[in-house]
């Protein structure tokens, strides 16, 4: 499950749409590597959208005190709920990535026709990669550049996070021409060890974060064009999880109900006709006046 709506107006993810679309339904309801990747995808793009709301909440707290402080540092420490909100949304994220950097490896496999042939983990993957000789060489090649130029780099992140450090204990108000929330990562997180880490270039996190997440878009795009798939918009995936009798019956049945806003329209209802086995697809219109 995703958020085809978020995907189709930030336009993200259009040539995985098609790959996606491409792949045969599993009659035993198991999804396809391209519907994992696009899932995790969006839960990475929610935590993002959650840190930049709870980034510019900030910013606004720190504005309604301005005028009564006595502001003589270009940095000040800073703590609030929304702050402290924000910090949380890091270490999901960080896992979601590396999960994401995996499920590419797998739907790529997957479309060259070794599905389950390769290691779980994109890292192994690397080190041993002259061991696929069957795997697809540009393919391999993109994948390389990927972690040669970051990858690993935000894998290393998300091992600190999770085994040796709090990554969030460096955020601080940067009071510059336009305040900013900063949580400043360390410089090496490839040592592992904190008392090593350095913070001389002052990486920041929700700057860090947006990239890590455009270049690894722009992978997946990069890949599946080299798969022959052209831009298409998503369509809203709905699994139909509860049982519904396909034989006629009195009264018309509701089988699903998707929320979504488009035009004059907040939702579509699918249901099965009354006396058929066919199913009919109703658009459900806003109340008037908005309510």
């Amino acid at each position: 499950m995703y958020i085809a709506q978020h995907f189709n107006q930030a336009r993200l993810f259009q040539r995985v749409a098609a790959w996606d679309g491409s792949q045969k339904i599993d009659v035993r309801g198991h999804q396809p590597p391209t519907a994992l990747l696009l899932h995790r995808a969006s839960a990475a793009f929610l935590f993002l959208e959650r840190m930049a709301i709870l980034a510019n909440a900030c910013r606004a707290q720190f504005e309604r005190f301005r005028s009564r402080l006595a502001l003589a540092t270009a940095r000040i420490s800073f703590w609030s709920p929304a702050l402290a909100e924000l910090l949380f949304e890091l270490s999901p994220f960080l896992t979601t990535m590396v999960v994401l950097q995996n499920s590419l490896l797998a739907a790529a496999a997957s479309q060259i026709g070794r599905p389950g042939t390769v290691p779980a983990s994109l890292n192994e993957f690397l080190k041993k990669r002259s061991h696929y000789t069957w795997f697809d060489g540009a393919v391999a090649t993109l994948l390389q550049g990927y972690w040669d130029d970051g990858g690993r780099t935000l894998r290393d992140f998300r091992d600190v996070d999770q085994h040796f450090y709090v990554l969030t204990q460096h955020s601080f108000l940067d009071l510059g021409s336009e305040p900013a929330l900063r949580i400043f990562l360390p410089d090496n997180p490839d040592t592992k060890s904190p008392r090593q880490f350095t913070f001389a270039k002052e990486i920041d996190a929700l700057t860090y974060c947006q990239r890590e997440y455009s270049r690894f878009h722009d992978l997946t795009e990069a890949i599946a064009a080299h798969f022959g798939f052209e831009p298409a918009p998503h369509q809203q995936p709905l699994s139909l999880y509860e049982p519904y009798q396909v034989q006629p019956q009195e009264q018309p049945k509701t089988v699903a109900l998707v929320v979504m806003d488009f035009g004059r329209f907040e939702g579509i209802e699918l249901g099965q006709v009354a006396g058929e086995s066919t199913m009919f697809v109703r658009q459900l219109a806003k109340p008037e006046g908005g309510g």
